[in-house]
């Protein structure tokens, strides 16, 4: 049998809490669909559970103490994301309908990246590629329309794959128009089943129109 010193126990009773925690991720507050998502908010907890980063580098720690390569640009802070890493965001969508996503991004060096983005694990976006813009002096908007989510909490998971690194400032999205079902009707598929014009001399057809043609008029 073998004995457990009563301090190295009540020492790792203290520990227990926060290493259950840190397989938890924590929403950030500012993630609201629709609304706009700063891409430095993603969830809380650290690397394998809110985010993985190939190579995280210890930077911006004074906006968030996980920060994960976070860079700072004009007017704020970014994400730089490279191949096989990932970040989510546990988000609170108001109402179930269609969405249009918007990613502002800038791209300097290498070849062109893709991401695509997941919803409780499920891919609802496809491939998206970034284009190369020449650095972060540069961001382009990459849209995606027709995502359907429903209403309530949803986690968001960016997954960044191929090409080179780029960086990542903002998630927008807005509700968007709903699509027609199926394809574009054929015009000669139609039927024209009945019509009557006016392009001609006399009076209209008293079989099918109603008319005065008095002094009065209607």
């Amino acid at each position: 049998m073998r004995l457990i010193h009563r301090s190295a126990l009540y020492a790792a009773l203290l520990l227990l809490p926060a290493a259950m925690s840190a397989q938890s991720p924590t929403p950030r507050p500012s993630a609201v669909i629709p609304g706009t998502i700063q891409a430095e908010d993603y969830d809380t907890g650290g690397e394998g559970v809110a985010w993985h980063m190939a190579k995280p580098r210890d930077t911006a720690k004074s906006y968030r103490p996980d920060a994960a390569d976070l860079r700072a640009i004009p007017g704020g802070l970014a994400v730089y994301v490279e191949p096989g890493e990932w970040v989510r965001y546990t988000t609170s969508v108001k109402a179930a309908g269609m969405y249009t996503f918007e990613l502002l991004t800038a791209h300097g060096i290498g070849s062109d990246p893709e991401l695509r983005i997941l919803c409780d694990d499920a891919d609802v976006t496809g491939s998206i590629t970034v284009p190369y813009t020449g650095g972060t002096e540069n961001w382009v908007t990459l849209t995606r329309p027709g995502v359907m989510l429903t209403a309530g909490q949803h986690v968001l998971k960016l997954q960044f794959e191929g090409g080179s690194g780029f960086f990542l400032d903002s998630i927008r999205v807005t509700p968007g128009l709903i699509p027609l079902p199926g394809p574009k009707p054929d015009p000669a598929m139609w039927e024209l089943v009945w019509s009557d014009e006016f392009k001609y001399t006399g009076k209209p057809d008293p079989t099918k129109w109603a008319f005065d043609i008095g002094g009065d008029g209607w």
